[in-house]
């Protein structure tokens, strides 16, 4: 039996497949797809198993049981190779004796490369930050690694190609594949080791293997929280991958950042894998539990060029198979993006605008995007929204007549861009103005010239030149006063056109672009223009299809008042397509307010919750919250003799849930 037969009829889950192509220096335009087609495999795959990151607390010797349990599974299944992404020891401290470090390297051969050796499994390894950093202060954590490595009883039965500077970097195959181990202990490749990783990917040996892999500690781009900084992601990075693409190179493992992703970008695959020992990490903006993880992977040789990839990964505790549409479609960090490596392209997206501003404005509408030959045409539509008066007090009818009276027209500004950070920093790709309605003026409304800005502040998308901004569609676009009983009547456009060669193709699968619009003097809750004006609404260019996440459960959230704080609270909502979830959070007032209320008769701590089975009436907004993953969000109660709802959404940033509207008493 097959390892992945033996694993699938352990966890009775069906693999993920894709096929590879040879890498394309051409990022913008290579491709990944996926397949299940097993006609043109070869019968006899070459298998890999994956693990990283097994070390306990500084100078721990010991290992948790998730390592002995994986290695012994990993010994079961018999792959052909195992590769091990660094830290295999607990190092990297300046405290710990000097007779310390091999009594770590003992117990790891004893625990993972003994077994591996009496098995006839070779172990391609890379050195981690805590195996050997190199830097000064840890010299003499690289010499008990030199010192483990070079004794012949440690050989690791690998078929070496060029020893280089073993253990630190080497080259070996196995079967059809070509791997290279570097020292990605820290942030820097250095020039010596690249120039020698080139000179081995040119080699004939290289060169004419079916598979490419290269292996390291430190990743391309951030996959986890509290990793996503300088120090903990390799330097330069898409120059390294840009050395990957001009020489085939299929596949990076990577570790370090002890969080499983599969990722891709530009025509090679990124393996993040997660980790075995202490301290595994939720991916970037996923709310998901963080989880210990292994990876087997097998290669098979296909009818047409390059090899069919088929990746199986469990849950190092449960044993629960790990699949693609559990995770998000990309990851987003400081240097850049990355895909799941099983996306589809798409033509087409949609998303529904997300008003932020804190006063609770909800812009009614969507952006919608489609492929039209070497452009991407995108629709910026609205409604016009209407309210009948008899929900609306007398007062606040005026004073919405006088405020549309004074203000017939603005200028909006659109900026197409990737996400925006924590630093408020975003790559830009376009920008343009246009003017909006606030009245019911039928003639349309004369557009200012399109401006273009290609800023790429952290180099994320390739730099193209974007000459032309077609408007083809000049209608007005009304903006009103939203509250919670409107109804949408009028559709309004504005659509402009982009050269496809403006967005990266991997991103345009992976959703990573936004479309923000600015209006000046709006008090907004995040995003900042080079002008100073706070964006009122932001849509993400999502790729259909796409489902909206489930509506939180009424009787799931919780609320505890002390004085004029209310502190909310849910439980987290898985998102059906793998993407991360965030929640908006209103403080609403209602006013000549009918309301049937169903009493759920359940005090959760300071507070009573009941479920509104029904609201007639003007809700207004008073504060609006934006908050997630972290489900939890602390409120001001203005007035605490007021009546108050909370009004809470799910949204991936391209679809909202049911809303939940729950009355706050106290």
């Amino acid at each position: 039996m097959s390892a992945a037969a033996c694993a699938n009829s352990e966890t009775t889950s069906s693999p993920n497949t894709h096929t590879a192509s040879p890498a394309t220096t051409d990022a913008t335009h290579s491709t990944t797809s996926a397949t299940s087609s097993t006609d043109s495999r070869n019968d006899d795959p070459l298998r890999i198993a994956i693990i990283s990151d097994l070390n306990g607390p500084y100078g721990t010797i010991d290992y948790d049981w998730h390592v002995d349990s994986t290695v012994a599974k990993i010994v079961a299944l018999n792959p052909d190779i195992v590769l091990l992404s660094g830290d295999m020891i607990a190092g990297q401290d300046t405290r710990l004796p000097n007779d310390r470090f091999p009594q770590m390297w003992a117990e790891f051969d004893k625990r993972v490369g003994k077994p591996l050796r009496d098995a006839g499994i070779p172990l391609g390894f890379s050195i981690g930050n805590h195996d050997g950093s190199p830097s000064n202060p840890f010299n003499r954590e690289r010499i008990a690694t030199r010192a483990h490595w070079d004794n012949p009883a440690h050989h690791p039965q690998l078929d070496f190609v060029d020893r280089g500077d073993y253990p630190f970097y080497f080259s070996y195959h196995a079967g059809n594949a070509f791997f290279i181990s570097w020292d990605a202990s820290s942030a820097n490749i250095t020039e010596s080791t690249l120039s020698w990783v080139e000179e081995q990917l040119e080699s004939d040996v290289a060169q004419n293997a079916s598979f490419r892999v290269i292996v390291g500690h430190l990743p391309l781009y951030a996959a986890a929280v509290g990793r996503n900084r300088r120090g903990e992601i390799l330097r330069n990075s898409n120059e390294l991958l840009a050395v990957m693409q001009k020489y085939n190179v299929n596949l990076y493992v990577s570790g370090h950042h002890h969080a499983y992703y599969p990722g891709h970008r530009g025509g090679v695959d990124l393996m993040q894998t997660g980790a075995l020992g202490g301290g595994p990490r939720q991916l970037l903006r996923f709310g998901e539990l963080p989880r210990k993880t292994w990876t087997m992977l097998e290669l098979h040789e296909s009818g047409q060029p390059g090899v069919e990839l088929i990746y199986n990964t469990w849950d190092a505790e449960s044993g629960e198979s790990i699949q693609n549409h559990e995770l998000p479609r990309y990851l987003h960090g400081i240097t850049g993006f990355t895909v799941r490596r099983d996306l589809p392209q798409s033509e087409d997206f949609f998303s529904e605008w997300i008003g932020m501003e804190a006063d609770g404005f909800r812009p009614d509408g969507h952006l919608s995007g489609k492929v039209f030959g070497e452009n991407i045409e995108l629709t910026l539509s609205f409604h016009q929204n209407t309210t009948s008066s008899d929900s609306q007090d007398s007062q606040d009818s005026q004073d919405s007549q006088d405020s549309q009276d004074s203000q017939d027209f603005e200028t909006l500004r659109w900026a197409l861009h990737t996400w925006v950070d924590s630093a408020e920093e975003s790559d830009t790709l376009a920008t343009g103005r246009f003017e909006m309605s606030f009245g019911n003026e039928s003639s349309p409304i004369n557009h200012a010239n399109t401006e273009l800005a290609l800023t790429h502040e952290r180099e994320l998308v390739q730099d193209v030149e974007v000459t032309e901004v077609k408007e083809i569609d000049q209608n007005r676009v009304p903006i009103s006063s939203s509250n919670l009983s409107e109804e949408s009547t009028e559709s309004i456009k504005n659509t402009v056109s982009l050269p496809k060669s403006t967005f990266d193709s991997d991103g345009l699968r992976g959703g990573i672009y936004y479309v923000s619009l600015y209006r000046e003097g709006s008090s907004g809750v995040d995003g900042v223009d080079n002008d100073g004006n706070f964006a009122f609404a932001r849509a993400r260019l999502m790729p259909k299809p796409n489902n909206a996440p489930p509506a939180i459960s009424t009787d799931s959230i919780e609320m505890v008042l002390e004085n004029d704080q209310l502190t909310v609270s849910w439980p987290l909502v898985n998102d059906a397509d793998g993407d991360g979830v965030f929640y908006e959070v209103r403080l609403v007032s209602v006013s000549n307010r009918t309301v049937e209320i169903s009493e759920r008769n359940e005090i959760i701590q300071s507070s009573e919750i009941t479920n509104v089975s029904g609201i007639s009436g003007s809700l207004k907004a008073i504060q609006q919250y934006f908050v997630g993953p972290q489900t939890e969000v602390t409120l001001n109660l203005p007035d605490i003799a007021q009546t108050y709802f909370l009004s809470i959404r799910a949204t991936d940033g391209a679809l909202f849930s049911e809303e939940v509207i729950v009355p706050v008493r106290y």
